[in-house]
């Protein structure tokens, strides 16, 4: 647990972006989040999709959302179809 007690605003997000990141699959969400932007963006420099940048950021970051979202979600509903699963198994007995 982090100690917030005499740190500033800015100070405490750090911290708090620190401690998002002890954790070992930040890094997976974080690789994939900027490996679909970097194509977003890419793809808009290759094909001139739109030629404000701003609308490119914008929706580098929703592609990257939502994948990231897409991705969380499966991931979520294959454990708990997981966990039904093998709590039906152990609740069928054998005669």
């Amino acid at each position: 647990m982090v100690d917030y007690r005499g740190v500033d605003p800015l100070g405490r997000l750090a911290l708090l972006s620190v401690s998002a990141l002890e954790d070992g699959m930040t890094y997976v969400w974080l690789t994939i989040q900027l490996l679909v932007a970097f194509a977003v963006l890419s793809a808009n420099i290759y094909w001139q999709i739109t030629p404000n940048g701003v609308v490119a950021a914008l929706g580098a970051f929703g592609a990257a959302y939502s994948v990231t979202w897409l991705l969380s979600w499966l991931s979520d509903r294959r454990k708990r179809r997981k966990a039904q699963l093998s709590d039906k198994g152990s609740s069928l007995t054998i005669r």
